[in-house]
This record gives C-alpha cells, sequence and structure tokens, in this order.
C-alpha cells in the first residue's frame, strides 16, 4: 500500500512535466537497465508503475 501510494504522488507530479515523452524515454531505458541486471528493487513495483 505504501509503494502504491508514492506511484500515486510520482504520477501526479508526472502531470506537471512538460517534456512528458523525455520522462517517458529515460524511464523506459532506465527501466530495462534495471530488469536486465536484476537491479530493480522490486517487480511488483516496476509492472505498477508500467500499468499506470
Amino acid at each position: 500500500e505504501e509503494l502504491e501510494g508514492t506511484l500515486d504522488k510520482v504520477l501526479v507530479l508526472f502531470r506537471f512535466i512538460q517534456g512528458k515523452d523525455v520522462f517517458e524515454a529515460f524511464y523506459k531505458k532506465d527501466l530495462a537497465k534495471r530488469l536486465l541486471l536484476g537491479k530493480s528493487a522490486s517487480i511488483d513495483a516496476e509492472k505498477s508503475m508500467i500499468s499506470k
């Protein structure tokens, strides 16, 4: 639940970002690195962020 609350807050901030496409590109690149290197804190958190 705490994680979901944090993700919701991040998405509120995302609404105010002007260069959403740039943010999304960096997020995707960093997500790929985290997943390939096994450095993700939580696969469930990654899935939740992607689904939002």
